[in-house]
Formats: C-alpha cells, sequence, structure tokens
C-alpha cells in the first residue's frame, strides 16, 4: 500500500523471457528469442525518517495524525497516522479494530476543521475589505443572532478585541461578526482558494476531498435555506464544513509561504533522476493581509493569553493557531495545532491532530512544540535552515 502501490511499476521492472522451440518430445531445439529482464528503479523520498520516528514516539499510540511539510515546495518530512499497524501482522484483527489502523487519517480522516478555519475567515475578510486590521467587537462570551445564541468559548468573554487579538486568543464572538459582515460566499471562495474541498494530488492512493459548504449547495442538496446561524458555524470551522489534514498542511503552508499554492508529495528521486518538478501557482492573494495573519498566529504562541502558549520555546519561534472541535454533548473534543516555525522565515510547517483530546493547546500544542524543537535541533548547522 502506500507510496510502493503507487511506484510499483517504477519498483517492479520488467520481467525478461525466451522464446524456445523444442521437438515432439519436449526437448529443446533452439532459442527462438530471448529478452533480458530489466531491474526496476530505486526511489528517494522526502521522508525524514528520524522525524517520523520522533513523532511516533510523541504521540504514543494516541489516535490522530501529524504531518511535517516544507512550505517553500511541498516535500513532505513526516506523516504519521496513529494507530498504524504491523505489515507482518494479521489483516483481518487490523481490520477488525475498533481504532481502524488500516486508515489512514493524514489523506482519508475528514474532520470538522473547528477554529484552524478561522485563518480563512480572517483572509476573506480582509480581501473582501468587510474588516481590517484594527476593526474590533467587543466579545462578553455570546453572540445573539435572530432567536439563537451563539457561544465563545471563553464564557466571561475576551471584552473588546481586535483582529490579532481574535486570532491569538481564538475568540468566536469576533470571527461570529466578521463572517456575517464577509458572507458565506466569500468564505466558500477562499476555502477553495486555499485547497479545501479537493484532493492535493500527493502520490498515495485514496485520499478524501473533504467537504466545503455553500449557500447553493444547501438550497440544491437540503432544499433549506441558509440561514446567518449557518454562517457564524462557518466562520468557526464547525456545521458541514468538512477537511482532511493534508488539506490543512497546504493551507498553513500557503500562509507561510507568503502566498504560493504548493503540491503536497513525498516522491524525491527516481532512479538517478529527480521527480517531476512541482510548480507552485499564486492564488493571488494579497502578501500584505497574510502578514496580518503571521503576526496574529504568532501571538497565539508568544502571547501569555495565546490559545498555543504551550508550544512556546526559547529554541525557535513559532507561529500556529489551534483548534478544538466540539462532538456533542458528553463527547470529549478533537484538537488541532497547526503552524510554521522559524516564524520570520518559515522553513516547517506542521498539523498536529488528535481525536478526542480536548483542546488543541494542550496535548497537541506540546508534541509539534517537542517535534519543531527536535527538527530544528537536528538541523542546526544547516544554513538553509
Amino acid at each position: 500500500d502506500g507510496i510502493e502501490r503507487y511506484c510499483e511499476r517504477i519498483l517492479r521492472g520488467k520481467n525478461g523471457g525466451m522464446q524456445i522451440q523444442v521437438d515432439n518430445r519436449g526437448r529443446q531445439v533452439k532459442v527462438m528469442s530471448y529478452r533480458k529482464p530489466k531491474a526496476g528503479k530505486d526511489i528517494y523520498l522526502t521522508i525524514d525518517a528520524g522525524l517520523q520516528k520522533e513523532l511516533y514516539n510523541l504521540f504514543g499510540g494516541r489516535i490522530g495524525t501529524a504531518i511535517f511539510m516544507d512550505p517553500q515546495n511541498g516535500e513532505i518530512l513526516g506523516l504519521l497516522s496513529s494507530p498504524s499497524y504491523d505489515p507482518n501482522g494479521s489483516l483481518v484483527d487490523a481490520m477488525r479494530d475498533k481504532e481502524l489502523p488500516l486508515v489512514n487519517r493524514a489523506i482519508m480522516g475528514v474532520y470538522p476543521p473547528g477554529s484552524i478555519f478561522k485563518i480563512i475567515t480572517s483572509m476573506a475578510g480582509l480581501e473582501s475589505k468587510s474588516i481590517r486590521p484594527d476593526t474590533g467587537f467587543v466579545c462578553a462570551g455570546k453572540l445573539d443572532i435572530g432567536k439563537d445564541e451563539f457561544n465563545c468559548w471563553n464564557k466571561d468573554g475576551h471584552g473588546y478585541v481586535n483582529l490579532l487579538n481574535a486570532i491569538a486568543w481564538s475568540c468566536n464572538v469576533y470571527f461570529y461578526n466578521a463572517g456575517l459582515l464577509t458572507g458565506a460566499d466569500k468564505l466558500t471562495e477562499y476555502a477553495g482558494l486555499f485547497g479545501l474541498g479537493r484532493k492535493t494530488g500527493i502520490e498515495l492512493f485514496g485520499e478524501s476531498s473533504g467537504f466545503v459548504p455553500s449557500k447553493d449547495w444547501k438550497r440544491q442538496e437540503k432544499k433549506e435555506t441558509w440561514y446567518p446561524g449557518d454562517t457564524a458555524n462557518f466562520s468557526i470551522g464547525q456545521g458541514d464544513l468538512l477537511v482532511t489534514p493534508l488539506q490543512i498542511a497546504l493551507m498553513v503552508a500557503i500562509i507561510a509561504n507568503s502566498g504560493a499554492l504548493i503540491q503536497p508529495h513525498i516522491l524525491k528521486r527516481i532512479g538517478d533522476r529527480d521527480a517531476p518538478d512541482f510548480k507552485a501557482v499564486s492564488p493571488k492573494i494579497s502578501k500584505e493581509d497574510i502578514n496580518i495573519i503571521r503576526q496574529g498566529m504568532r501571538l497565539a504562541v508568544e502571547d501569555p493569553d495565546g490559545t498555543g502558549s504551550r508550544a512556546f520555546t526559547g529554541k525557535v519561534s513559532i507561529s500556529a493557531k489551534t483548534g478544538t472541535v466540539q462532538l456533542g454533548p458528553g463527547i470529549m473534543p478533537h484538537g488541532w495545532f497547526v503552524g510554521f516555525a522559524p516564524s520570520e522565515n518559515p522553513r516547517i510547517c506542521f498539523v498536529v491532530f488528535l481525536e478526542n483530546c480536548g483542546s488543541g493547546g494542550d496535548m497537541p500544542a506540546e508534541i509539534a512544540r517537542q517535534a519543531v524543537e527536535y527538527w530544528f535541533g537536528k538541523h542546526k548547522n544547516d544554513q538553509k535552515i
């Protein structure tokens, strides 16, 4: 499975063979033709074996996924789906396992993004001029929309909040307001610009597309009207929106590299030739607006009140966004922690996702911090880093 299946023809080569003339007793008379066998080609991957092992150790059997990628060229440096399975073990046992070890959560798993989608809401609002960096709203812990009440995760409220603080503190009320001003159509449009709702094209089978809702979809498929409450939920990554962790890695990479839509890939070289070049195509997003979001993501880690402060380290500057996905009463939320490092000249971006772990700012942030420290410790003498 995986990359070996994708590159099967390259790895296997071609069988040789002979056509032989025999007599009526089956004895060889002569060789009619001969074809030499062709050896397959070696493939070289972008995966860093040390980082991959470190991620397995950090996860400790927890359920989820982690992706580490070079945001400049899309090289996948680490890709973990946990729990995994023993290829030499029983396939039947793996199929019966309730923790679904045969599912590659990095590319097959689809989940609500929760608050990490506020990156898209911020970008859509800034690009459409619906909000500015200094646009502020008062968070009193909730917002009434029609007859419904929409809560912030901070029940006491955040007080007056501008965009940078809203990203750092992940204020729901701010993004409810920002989303309502921006509109659902723009949220759908910018989700698409950042690669959500479609396959990335990585060299692995079974990749899911995820799903980005729209007003037209709800009217045509559900025969229902799109309400302001739908926009509010959409703005904070809840509702019908579904993403894969790899799509989120691409979204973060676009922020890290200031607007280039790159191609995530695992194949680095085939034989003595480099794998096909992956051209970056800019989705025409303002670098100035991206820089504003990057500032907010940096505050999320460096501000003591930031939701990602657990990832703060004196060894390398990390910029990030947390996400906590509410699943219903009595069910532990999923947690996201996504970002890049260093903050000023990003050389690595990451996604850490844990199922039913609680806040994304807790264990996912801790795992990301330790993995980033490992990576930069290993490459401290690398001039590119």
